[in-house]
This record gives structure tokens, sequence and C-alpha cells, in this order.
């Protein structure tokens, strides 16, 4: 069910058991709880016209796996709460604001794409009984946020370390001492 313009999706069908669904190009807004408490829904196809997700969207849609989008701005508050199987999101590149517990209770979610362009509220939190691995730019507002709640964060511009050698293998000091030690990290521009 669309509004009259047939930007926003205001209702999905709660009853209708279909595992894939294809949002329409041509839709800006998934409006609030429109999908939310769908058991069945476990894939979506995201146009690139789509822009937000309005609270509870994806409320309880136990069987969603994944959600992937291309030019979506903000992701409301609850937006996914209670999404049980979910375990990866991709906002895309241009996404700006992401809600209160967008991403609450959802245990098997292990990875989160943050792009540059989000804005994280550090005392909002935005995800609750899960620990995904956050993945975006060093100095970022999504790496801020990662160190503030203590999760797992991932740059895949960074560079990778492979081997780190210590000029010693093992050092005992007493209070008061200290000692140089030499280390060697591989690859060379590590």
């Amino acid at each position: 069910l669309f509004d009259s313009s047939l930007t926003t999706l205001l209702f999905y069908p709660r009853g209708r058991s279909d595992t894939d669904y294809t949002i329409p190009e041509g839709t800006l807004v998934l409006g609030a709880s429109s999908f939310a408490h769908n058991t069945y829904l476990q894939r979506l196809s995201v146009p690139a016209s789509l822009s937000a997700i309005s609270s509870q969207a994806f409320e309880d849609c136990t069987a969603l796996e994944s959600f992937t989008a291309e030019g979506l701005l903000t992701i409301g508050d609850q937006a996914f709460f209670g999404c049980t199987a979910l375990a990866s999101v991709d906002p895309g590149t241009v996404l700006r604001k992401i809600g209160l517990l967008a991403f609450g209770f959802c245990p098997s979610l292990e990875a989160v794409s943050i792009p540059e362009t989000a804005t994280l509220d550090e005392t909002k939190q935005i995800f609750s009984e899960c620990t995904p691995v956050i993945t975006g730019k060093v100095g970022s507002s999504a790496h801020t946020y990662a160190q503030a709640y203590q999760l797992y964060f991932n740059d895949p511009d960074a560079i990778s370390v492979t081997g780190i050698e210590l000029s010693a293998s093992s050092l005992v000091l007493q209070r008061g001492e200290s000692m140089q030690m030499t280390c060697t990290l591989t690859p060379d521009n590590a």
C-alpha cells in the first residue's frame, strides 16, 4: 500500500508469506512500521531512489537476513529492532543519520558499513544485544562511535600488519626500571 504519490510505501501486508520482495523504483520512503512483524521476508531488492527508512519499518522481521541500499540518507529509530536473522547491513555511501536502537536486539548482526557522511550521536545507543564489526574510515564518526561502545572497527583502506618482531623474546622489569625495545613490522609500509 502506497501513498497517493506512490513514493512512500505505507504498509506491506503482514500475512504475506513471500520470502523475497522488490521495492518498486521511485519509492523514496518506507513508512513507520511498514514491514513490521513480517516473519517470512528474507531478502529485499532496494531501488536506488530509496532515501529514508522510517521508525520501526522492519521491527521484528525475524527472517530478514541482510539489507543493502545505494542512496539511503536516514535510518529511523528502531528501524531494524528485533530482526534476529539480520547478519549484515550496507546502507550505501551517502547515509547521514542512524536512529536510536536502529539495530537493537539483532543478535545475528555481524557487519555494518557506515560511510564517512554519517554523523552518529555517541549519546544514543544504536546497537543493543549485538556486537557487529563496523566498517568505515578511521577518524570518522563511525570510528569514534565504535570506540565509545567498544565495538570492533574495520577500515578497509588500513594496512594490515602481518608480523611483528621484537628485539627480545621476554622482558621482566622491576618497579622504576625501563628498557628500550626495537619492533619491526611486516609489511614495511605498515
